[in-house]
């Protein structure tokens, strides 16, 4: 029943949705919402992890618990895989629930699959499907009229000079169409971006254009995120600059690309992930020629 009113609340079925792994649930969500990408809220999965492996592995659990989050987080699925390997091999009490358990549904609730995807960043609050419908009604009702006036607020607050000069477009465009939460979620966003330099990463030698797979042995490519540069060949994307963006002080370093249709993607994966443009972009928008800022940035909530 909550299935049939999740799909029919705005006309069309959700982009996401997050549920324990319950097998009707799942069952149900995969008839009336094919096109819904499934994910498992980490809540319930850390719950079950605690549940059936802390009596197993009882003066081990802290460092395990470690070291399971580690591999949850790992930035690419070769890396989980390895990853995953050395947990199994570390903590064999553990292996059989593990393998049995999360690695045949490891696509549904690791960052190696989800970090690039539209989640709007949920991590499942332990609530039923009716509360989580009570709530939405009660905040949309109660809501609605504050966050409009903080829209009105905001379009006429002058929040910092300087960054009202360098996003001068952007701004405007948010504080049309925008959220109260991605207006201020941007506007964060903007504001950290001046702490970072870009550069457009060279092609290697012996290659044409960036829709040339190479073996990536090159060391002076810049490109850590192998995974990043998969994803884009598999989906056939063009790509017309890629991009390293690095903070100033603490040189830290992210690789963005960017496609000749205007859309891009950052190895930090909000723009993916949270439907928001990150701090990595804005700091492309103001210092390279042919960056530009779109609406469809932003993902529909």
């Amino acid at each position: 029943m909550h299935v049939k009113i999740l799909k029919y609340m705005t006309g069309r079925p959700p982009e996401v949705f997050a549920s324990d792994r319950s097998p009707s649930l799942i069952a149900a969500t995969q008839k009336r919402m094919p096109l819904t990408l499934k994910i498992y809220c980490l809540h319930h999965l850390d719950g079950n992890v605690q549940q059936n492996l802390r009596p197993v592995l009882d003066p081990l659990w802290d460092p395990f618990k470690i070291d399971f989050w580690g591999v949850y987080n790992a930035t690419s699925p070769t890396a989980f895989d390895a990853g995953w390997t050395a947990l199994t091999k570390k903590y064999p009490s553990a292996k059989a629930y593990l393998v049995r358990e999360l690695y045949p549904c490891r696509e549904n609730w690791a960052v190696a699959w989800l970090g690039f995807k539209f989640t709007c960043a949920l991590g499942g609050p332990k609530v039923t499907a009716t509360q989580l419908f009570h709530a939405l009604n009660e905040r949309t009702q109660a809501q609605t009229a504050k966050e409009q006036e903080l829209v009105r607020q905001s379009s006429h607050r002058q929040h910092d000079t300087n960054l009202e000069r360098l996003f001068v477009e952007p701004l405007a465009l948010l504080r049309k169409h925008a959220c109260p939460y991605a207006l201020q979620t941007c506007h964060r966003e903007m504001g950290l971006s001046v702490y970072y330099g870009v550069d457009v990463i060279q092609l290697p030698s012996r290659v044409r254009n960036w829709c040339m797979r190479d073996d990536f042995t090159n060391d002076n490519r810049f490109i850590a995120a192998d995974w990043l540069m998969e994803l884009v060949h598999k989906q056939a994307l063009q790509i017309k600059r890629i991009l390293r963006v690095s903070h100033m002080s603490t040189k830290t370093t992210h690789i963005m690309v960017q496609f000749t249709d205007g859309a891009y993607f950052c190895d930090c994966c909000m723009g993916s992930n949270l439907g928001l443009p990150c701090l990595h972009f804005f700091a492309a928008l103001t210092r390279v020629q042919g960056m530009g800022f779109y609406i469809t940035h932003i993902r529909t909530r």
